[in-house]
């Protein structure tokens, strides 16, 4: 019965009211283009910073609060973009080289797929369309479950040992660290 419905809200016929939908599309595909190449790049200088082979940072790499901040080897952007899209730091008990890799891996899916998405949508007549945007649509949806699985893994590993030993320029509480975090 709820198939036969009409629906509550009209279909969008156009992007920001004035641009057509596939501009739209167009720019929603560039954005994850970006949010890829943040990840191969992100991942690719965390794990230059790995000095081992172990795959894990020295115990002298290690910092314990702010007044060691300056021994760590990345900056304060970088590391807020660690907390934030970073898969490194022990999320699932693996080295860092696992995790690192694992994020560099993703990176260049999402890079390649968007890529492929981005060309479908340039080409006018493209007889593929259809079945690649409904592709691109469930790859975005795993995406956003991907995410929210890495944050909810991240969470109750966020003060110790992610701040304490990596993320030494975000030094605060432990609960505003999380708010800051859950905010996000």
């Amino acid at each position: 019965m709820l198939l036969c419905a009409p629906p509550i809200w009209q279909p969008a016929t156009h992007f920001l009211g004035r641009y057509s939908l596939r501009t739209g599309a167009t720019v929603a595909v560039a954005f994850d283009f970006l949010y890829g190449v943040n990840l191969v790049m992100l991942h690719a200088m965390l794990w230059a910073q790995i000095k081992e082979p172990g795959g894990q940072l020295r115990a002298s790499d290690r910092t314990s609060g702010p007044e060691d901040a300056s021994r760590q080897p990345t900056g304060w952007f970088l590391q807020f973009l660690d907390l934030d899209i970073g898969f490194g730091h022990q999320l699932l008990s693996l080295p860092d080289v696992a995790n690192l890799l694992s994020g560099l891996i993703y990176g260049i899916v999402v890079l390649v797929a968007s890529a492929y998405m981005l060309q479908a949508l340039l080409v006018d007549g493209w007889p593929g369309l259809p079945s690649a945007t409904r592709a691109f649509t469930n790859f975005t949806h795993l995406q956003l479950l991907l995410y929210l699985f890495i944050s909810l893994i991240k969470l109750p590993k966020l003060c110790n040992p992610i701040q304490a030993r990596y993320l030494t320029h975000l030094y605060m509480e432990c609960g505003v660290l999380r708010f800051v975090f859950v905010g996000r």
